[in-house]
C-alpha cells in the first residue's frame, strides 16, 4: 500500500489499480519500514494512521539541540505503536534530514525536530511515507 489514495472499497481499488500502479510503485520507494517491537501493539488488521516521528534532543550549554546520531522515536496518537529507528536503519538519514528541513522547530531560525506523517501498520510492520510532512495534529 502506497498511502497516497484511499478507496470507497475493494471494487473501486481494483478498477483504479491500472491507472494507480505508477503511481503507487513510485510512492512505495519513499517509505521508511519498520519492524514492530514488544512496545508495539500488533493490530488484528491492517490500518492507516498518522504518525510523529521526533529526534532525540540533548542539552548543550542550557540549550536543548538535536541529538542526530541518536535513535529516532515513532508513534501514534494512542501511543499503541511505540518504536525507535536506530542510526542503523537504512533510511534513518534521509527520515532525519526529512524532519530538519520540514519540521515542527523548537525555535524560528533551528532545525525541525519532529514531524508528522501518514502511516501504514500491519502485522509485519509499519511504513512510513516520507514524501510529506504534515501540517501539526491536534494530539
Amino acid at each position: 500500500s502506497c498511502l497516497s489514495v484511499s478507496y470507497c472499497g475493494r471494487d473501486c481499488q481494483r478498477r483504479a489499480w491500472k491507472g494507480h500502479k505508477k503511481i503507487c510503485q513510485a510512492a512505495k520507494s519513499v517509505q521508511v519500514h519498520v519492524p514492530l517491537s514488544s512496545g508495539s501493539k500488533v493490530p488484528k488488521s491492517s490500518r492507516q494512521l498518522v504518525v510523529k516521528v521526533q529526534i532525540a534532543l540533548q542539552n548543550s550549554i542550557g540549550m536543548l539541540q538535536p541529538d542526530n546520531n541518536s535513535n529516532l522515536y515513532c508513534y501514534d496518537e494512542k501511543r499503541s505503536i511505540k518504536e525507535f529507528i536506530p542510526s542503523s536503519h537504512p533510511q534513518f538519514v534521509e527520515l532525519g534530514d526529512k524532519i530538519r528541513k520540514h519540521g515542527i522547530r523548537l525555535e524560528n531560525n533551528g532545525p525541525g525536530v519532529k514531524g508528522y506523517f501518514n502511516a501504514f501498520v500491519s502485522q509485519s510492520g509499519l511504513s512510513i511515507d516520507i514524501t510529506k510532512v504534515l501540517p501539526i495534529q491536534p494530539w
